[in-house]
């Protein structure tokens, strides 16, 4: 009686609690009625109907849905980059974001991958971590008329992957604002996005990969616009750096490792007028270049793997 009362009220919230096929025996016990119950006695009904939905619904953990990356997924452990300066791991599933707070953008992104689970539908919709301080992440007010892209550091078709709840998790994750950082248009669609799609052709091929990517951080950076951000009641003048360029490591394992790794100026090839749909060799580079340019350091199991045939 009282579900029907509500839901004539129209007061019922709609609430997922997982995945989960309603059982047969649903409708034996649907609600408890506490009438006259006095909290300190035992109550066998509620008990019951406690118990019933704890097998429904387990609870959920952070460390379930934010397991971050693993390192040793390919069978060797590949360690994650050292950082020189302030970081914090923002984990998420299937990769983890390494985020420099000064910048409000990644050192690097590190990931998990493989074949891309094709039910998922990708979605356009960008969103602040709730679970990470609003000041570490770049907010709309930082790309709003300018002429910059949201970039993905990591490809949502990258991680989304194993059953559908999780690759529809993970790709949900990878919307996050911590995972961005601005790219000119022609680079986000054109020749980042190619490196991307060889990526997942990697991963399709050897069955599962590992990525790290981000963009080089310099102090020489220039500013994205003059304006004045009033954080409480500091006024804050150019907190936003653009990056000119952009790196990618990618690693399979196939009697060994192999590695592939890239790195794209992207001021330079706007103003050398180059295609966007250049060849992704035209970006590679050594693991030792991208230390030289990004500060990073890199375990020596990465160091001592061997070329991968483009």
């Amino acid at each position: 009686k009282e579900a029907d009362l509500a839901q004539a009220s129209k007061r019922l919230i709609p609430v997922a609690l997982d995945n989960t096929a309603i059982p047969d025996a649903w409708n034996t016990l649907q609600f408890v009625l506490l009438n006259n119950w006095k909290i300190n006695e035992p109550h066998p009904k509620l008990e019951q109907l406690l118990t019933g939905i704890s097998k429904l619904a387990p609870p959920s953990r952070v460390d379930n849905v934010r397991p971050g990356f693993v390192s040793d997924a390919l069978g060797v452990d590949v360690g994650m980059p050292s950082v020189t300066g302030v970081a914090d791991e923002f984990r998420y599933l299937h990769f983890s974001v390494v985020i420099n707070p000064a910048r409000r953008l990644p050192w690097y992104v590190a990931a998990n991958l493989q074949p891309y689970n094709k039910e998922v539908e990708r979605g356009d919709k960008w969103m602040p971590d709730p679970l990470s301080p609003a000041s570490f992440q770049p907010g709309n007010e930082h790309y709003r008329h300018t002429d910059y892209d949201r970039g993905h550091i990591i490809s949502p078709r990258s991680v989304a992957w194993g059953d559908l709840r999780q690759a529809q998790l993970a790709n949900r994750q990878s919307f996050f604002w911590t995972n961005t950082a601005p790219q000119l248009a022609k680079m986000n669609q054109g020749w980042w996005l190619k490196i991307e799609e060889w990526e997942r052709a990697v991963t399709d091929a050897y069955g599962r990969a590992i990525s790290f990517g981000g963009p080089v951080l310099r102090a020489d950076d220039p500013p994205l616009g003059e304006k004045e951000q009033l954080i409480g009641r500091i006024k804050v003048k150019q907190n936003f750096r653009v990056p000119q360029s952009f790196w990618k490591v990618v690693l399979v394992f196939d009697e060994g490792l192999s590695i592939a790794c890239f790195l794209l100026n992207q001021v330079a090839l706007l103003e050398s007028n180059a295609a966007a749909d250049l060849s992704v060799k035209t970006h590679l580079v050594s693991i030792e270049d991208i230390e030289k340019a990004t500060g990073l350091e890199f375990s020596d199991s990465i160091r001592r793997a061997r070329s991968l045939k483009l």
